[in-house]
């Protein structure tokens, strides 16, 4: 239950930043946010970021927020997506 409150206040920052701003990406925080949220470390970061960032890019993005809606993963997904591809909230 601690994780539903993350996902609120990671909104609030990332909006109160807004205002016209360009995102700027800070890949501590979301490692950390990350790493908070699944209680442990990534494997392989790199790999990891390197896919959160194809699935941003990507032409299949809502088929991977509906899959992560029904494999339960979605709160991850809100976080990717919050710390990498801001513009796209609309879309989930």
């Amino acid at each position: 239950m601690k994780h539903l409150l993350t996902i609120p206040a990671l909104l609030a920052v990332l909006v109160g930043c807004g205002g016209g701003e360009e995102h700027v990406y800070n890949e501590a925080a979301h490692r950390a946010a990350v790493e908070t949220h699944l209680g442990h470390k990534v494997g392989d970061w790199p790999e990891y970021l390197d896919a959160t960032r194809d699935v941003c890019a990507g032409t299949y993005f809502d088929l991977f927020s509906a899959m992560s809606k029904d494999n339960g993963t979605y709160e991850r997904f809100l976080i990717n997506v919050m710390f990498v591809c801001p513009d796209r909230m609309d879309e989930v």
